[in-house]
């Protein structure tokens, strides 16, 4: 376990979706504030430096907690937040970003080397108040792929 024992969660991180599953809202929705963001990098390096297949569990805030229910502005949508991630990495995954699961109110993110990059700099372009952009995993079908986009923390909050 090593490093994996000192990492400690730090700052907010939210992953939902909207239960209508319209166009414009579908798929899921990721933002982190700062520290989370920062939090999250310190993470995704100890999974980078792991010599086998690891992962840890992030415990994830409310998204409507922090008004991001609202992004799209008001509207009458369902919002399902999950309670936790778990962002596993292994780096015998084929090329492929990765895969997104999700059971019960946890999510789970496997990501390939190539895909914890794409993550990582995803979760820095947060960090720098950065947002509204889109990246895709496999899912559990070969023809379904899953969307989540990123959006900047509200401010102020």
């Amino acid at each position: 376990m090593g490093a994996f024992a000192h990492w400690r969660q730090e700052g907010r991180i939210s992953l939902w979706r909207y239960r209508r599953m319209l166009r414009m809202y579908a798929g899921w929705h990721f933002a982190a504030d700062p520290a989370g963001c920062t939090s999250l990098l310190a993470l995704l390096s100890l999974l980078r430096a792991a010599s086998q297949p690891a992962q840890r569990m992030v415990q994830l805030s409310d998204a409507r907690a922090a008004g991001l229910d609202g992004i799209f502005g008001a509207h009458e949508l369902q919002v399902h937040s999950l309670a936790k991630l778990r962002l596993r990495f292994d780096s015998t995954m084929p090329a492929h970003p990765g895969d997104l699961s999700t059971a019960d109110d946890v999510a789970q993110l496997t990501l390939s080397a190539a895909g914890l990059e794409t993550f990582a700099a995803a979760i820095d372009e947060l960090r720098g108040g950065g947002g509204d952009f889109s990246l895709g995993f496999d899912g559990e079908k070969k023809e379904e792929m899953k969307r989540i986009s990123f959006w900047a923390w509200p401010r102020g909050d």
